[in-house]
């Protein structure tokens, strides 16, 4: 696969010490109080390829905002809506009591940080498969949770959105498709068939659309004492066709789980989480292989950007291979 270091390390010049001075800075403004400090300096947790994440904790502060917090930075590749997306989103499905992280804070100003961050909720706990919870449960827990989220009504966010002045259509699968078509086209031609394809069969949206995670599997949930806690990683939802989003939680269990779970049954994940899910709702698989084509080549622009689960040989192969069962397109990679 051809290699793009220039993405493959987003953060790697990063400086923690001179994010911490600039962030106080920015709240003791916005909340015009210099008695506002540290009570936990910055302290960086995880990220990747799309954001940087650290934990932190204020003190002079009401109840909400005294609680450890996470500051999330955008790479500078991500898109100028994502952090409003990822906002909005957040704020919406708390407030309708699903297990999210509230949002307090969002800047879409890179003069500030270097990128664009936002301010939410920090959850103690363990990724649902790093919990010791038994695997039949993991997948219980994740069809149930899944079910639940695409039973809320996403007119709220649509609304919230739109009131902002912000392009709605953004949250949409052929706006997606548009984009992975534009990429393809301009850096990556020889995925042009492919997208084309996708675009041009796309089928008809189901009269009820759903909110959709789009990253939705095990590792990002956070669980604690038998509870979950957070449902986190919002960067890549859309408003669409609740089966888009089992289709693409079924590819993330079939292949990059299986390769970083060698030992992980992915079909008895698979069988118990979709029972799960249609205790709650019902399910329509009609257009779940053409929806699990998309994520498929996705994963392929994805890897040519850098990101190393999708540049292992086994997944690049296998990928390949459920890509041209669907659409018939045999996907030439360049060395």
């Amino acid at each position: 696969m051809p290699d793009n270091s220039e993405t493959m390390e987003p953060f790697a010049e990063i400086d923690l010490d001179k994010i911490s001075v600039k962030l106080i800075n920015y709240v003791r403004k916005e909340l015009d109080s210099e008695s506002v400090d540290y009570l936990e300096p910055l302290t960086r947790l995880t990220g990747g390829y799309e954001t940087y994440i650290c934990r932190f904790q204020l003190s002079g502060l009401d109840e909400d905002l005294s609680r450890p917090l996470i500051l999330r930075v955008f790479a500078e590749h991500s898109d100028f809506y994502q952090p409003i997306k990822e906002s909005v989103v957040q704020n919406a499905l708390a407030e309708q009591g699903y297990p999210v992280p509230a949002v307090y804070g969002t800047c879409t100003d890179k003069t500030i940080l270097g990128n664009a961050f936002i301010i939410m909720d920090y959850f103690d706990g363990e990724t649902l498969l790093d919990s010791n919870t038994p695997i039949d449960k993991v997948s219980a827990i994740l069809g149930n949770l899944h079910a639940r989220m695409h039973k809320i009504d996403p007119e709220p966010i649509i609304t919230k959105f739109t009131e902002g002045g912000w392009n709605s259509r953004s949250l949409t699968l052929e706006r997606r498709l548009e984009w992975l078509l534009e990429q393809a086209n301009s850096n990556f031609p020889w995925l042009s068939d492919a997208a084309q394809w996708l675009f041009d069969n796309r089928p008809n949206d189901p009269e009820r659309l759903s909110v959709c995670h789009c990253d939705f599997h095990p590792l990002n949930i956070l669980f604690k004492d038998g509870k979950v806690q957070a449902v986190l990683d919002w960067g890549s939802f859309m408003i669409g066709d609740p089966a888009m989003d089992l289709a693409w939680t079924d590819f993330l269990i079939n292949i990059p789980l299986k390769i970083l779970f060698p030992d992980l049954d992915s079909d008895q994940v698979r069988e118990i989480y979709l029972d799960a899910y249609r205790r709650t709702r019902p399910l329509d698989e009609a257009n779940a292989a053409y929806y699990g084509a998309i994520r498929r080549v996705q994963a392929l622009l994805e890897g040519a950007q850098g990101q190393a689960v999708w540049r292992q040989p086994e997944a690049v192969k296998l990928l390949l291979a459920s890509i041209y069962d669907v659409t018939g397109i045999k996907i030439e990679i360049p060395s």
